[in-house]
C-alpha cells in the first residue's frame, strides 16, 4: 500500500502514519518529493486496511498496490505452473 501525503504535510503527520503502521505491526519507507510525500507500506495490507490512515490529518489518498493473493497469482510465477494428474500434464500456454 502507499499513502500519498497532501503538499502541506508537516514532518509531525508523516510520523503517526509512520507510527501508526509500525505500530500495527508493519514497516514504512518515506519518499519525499518536490511536491508531495508518499509513504510506502509493507506488510498485511488488510491490517492496514483496517487502520483509520484515510482520514488522518495530512493523509491525501491512500493507494492499495499489490493485489491480493500476489504470491499465489500466476502473474508472480517466473515458470510455468505444470500439475501432473495421472501420465497427463496439465500447464496454462
Amino acid at each position: 500500500m502507499v499513502v500519498v501525503m497532501g503538499a502541506q504535510a508537516t514532518d509531525e503527520q508523516v510520523a503517526a502514519v509512520v507510527d501508526l503502521v509500525e505500530e500495527a505491526g508493519g514497516e514504512t519507507f518515506v519518499s519525499r518529493g518536490k511536491n508531495r510525500t508518499i509513504v510506502g507500506l509493507l506488510g498485511d495490507t488488510e491490517r492496514f486496511m483496517a487502520l483509520p490512515i484515510a482520514g488522518m490529518p495530512g493523509v491525501d489518498q491512500v493507494v492499495r498496490v499489490g493485489k491480493p493473493y500476489k504470491l499465489v497469482a500466476a502473474e508472480s510465477r517466473t515458470a510455468p505452473h505444470v500439475v501432473q494428474v495421472g501420465n497427463v500434464a496439465i500447464a496454462r500456454d
